[in-house]
């Protein structure tokens, strides 16, 4: 749905534009219900309710069982506290309207992703704690066989801390202390990501963690997903270093008054060319197919199409493709071109 805060036959004031923000405002609200009422009917508030309920129970569950302080976020895997937060959490895994919302919901250890997963294939035999980076296990301990990434999970979050000496490490991994982060399950899942073609895939195509059942009466679906998220942009800035990198000048398109400067040439790594039309934009980009870098200042030009429109993506996407950068820059706009900007239809609009 598409709402226009800028009409033609409207001024631009600050009174204008503030009411516009609080119809549009106003309508999302009746958008919402419409959309609570066809999809629950008469259930409709009710439910509304029961997720404001259930959000806060589930932040204060978080913040009880997981809090941020380290030193706190430590537990015995044994014990009447553990076992009372998961008779709670399956009470509320029974209850809960987790069925309605995006996402994975991981509740058997036979479920990728599950952190109690154990692959059939056995991608994991062999691996051992040294093989999960960014955390210095001690002697013996590296040599240990990662057996559940829950377990490879407690044991990096452990030897990860720096606010206790080795020994006492040490005789907390050996005694199962539960002391988890998001930072160790995102070096504990990339460690998984490498080896078992299951767990590349989970977390390749995974966006978020609905609902994991609870481990040894724990919740973590919030650190879950803080590590799908850190792992997310770790590939993401890795794939953008290995993408090839163009070399060449830099185009500068530009728009009316830039007469002067295209007449200059290049000017070391830059050259400029004056386009006031979508026309020229496309042929000046067709000659530069083999610059490093576009900045784009967009004309206000009304005669833009569809047409045209695909020839320029289809320009952006070749150059992006091939290593190369674009900067768009809005036009500056006065009282003189007021009129002209309100007729075009790619900024009138916007």
């Amino acid at each position: 749905m598409h709402y226009s805060f800028l009409q033609p036959d409207q001024s631009v004031t600050a009174e204008s534009y503030t009411c516009d923000l609080y119809q549009m405002y106003e309508k999302l609200q009746q958008i919402w219900q419409a959309v609570v009422n066809r999809k629950f009917g008469s259930r409709g508030k009710a439910l509304e309710d029961v997720n404001m309920r259930e959000s806060s129970d589930e932040d204060e569950e978080v913040q009880h069982v997981n809090p941020v302080n380290q030193s706190e976020n430590c537990g015995r895997r044994e014990g009447h506290q553990g076992k009372s937060r998961e008779l709670r959490g399956w009470q509320k895994w029974q209850c809960g309207p987790g069925a309605s919302a995006s996402g994975a919901n991981l509740l058997s250890p036979l479920e990728r992703g599950h952190l109690l997963f154990k692959c059939s294939d056995g991608c994991l035999e062999g691996a051992t704690l040294k093989d999960v980076r960014g955390c210095s296990f001690p002697g013996a301990v590296a040599r240990e066989p990662i057996t559940t990434l829950w377990d490879a999970w407690l044991a990096t979050s452990i030897f990860r801390r720096s606010d206790i000496s080795v020994g006492e490490k040490i005789r907390m991994h050996k005694e199962g202390a539960v002391c988890y982060d998001a930072d160790s399950l995102k070096e504990v899942l990339k460690m998984a990501y490498q080896k078992c073609i299951n767990w590349t895939d989970f977390i390749a195509n995974t966006k978020k963690i609905v609902k994991h059942a609870p481990v040894e009466g724990y919740y973590f679906e919030s650190s879950y997903n803080e590590a799908l998220r850190m792992i997310r942009n770790d590939l993401e800035e890795e794939s953008v270093r290995r993408r090839p990198q163009k070399s060449g000048p830099v185009g500068f398109v530009a728009s009316e008054g830039a007469l002067a400067l295209e007449s200059d040439g290049q000017r070391g790594d830059i050259l400029v060319k004056m386009a006031t039309t979508f026309d020229r934009v496309l042929e000046v980009l067709e000659e530069w197919s083999t610059f490093r870098s576009w900045v784009i200042v967009w004309p206000i030009d009304p005669r833009m199409n569809e047409e045209r429109s695909k020839k320029l993506l289809k320009l952006a996407k070749t150059h992006l493709e091939s290593g190369g950068e674009i900067v768009t820059v809005w036009p500056l706009v006065n009282e003189k071109k007021e009129a002209k900007w309100r007729e075009s239809p790619n900024y009138g609009t916007r």
